[in-house]
């Protein structure tokens, strides 16, 4: 017999980075560096329940088409 354990799920979070690279190659035999210039957390739209109402839905896959990661970091 295990163990007893508790799951502790967690959602999980996203984040765009916008890095910049610097051409080290050039000064000798070294790989290029990422230095990250930007942070940011991207949440996702919560999903309504079951017994939402239709209006609550449509709202939801406007908020969806519009805050996804392509829209975000563009």
């Amino acid at each position: 017999m295990s163990p007893p354990f508790h799951t502790n799920l967690m959602w999980s979070l996203r984040f765009l980075q916008a890095s910049v690279l610097l051409p080290l190659h050039r000064s000798g035999p070294f790989s290029c560096r990422a230095l990250p210039i930007r942070f940011e957390e991207v949440s996702t739209v919560k999903k309504p329940g079951r017994r939402a109402d239709e209006q609550t839905w449509e709202t939801y896959r406007e908020e969806k088409k519009k805050r996804n990661l392509s829209q975000r970091f563009v």
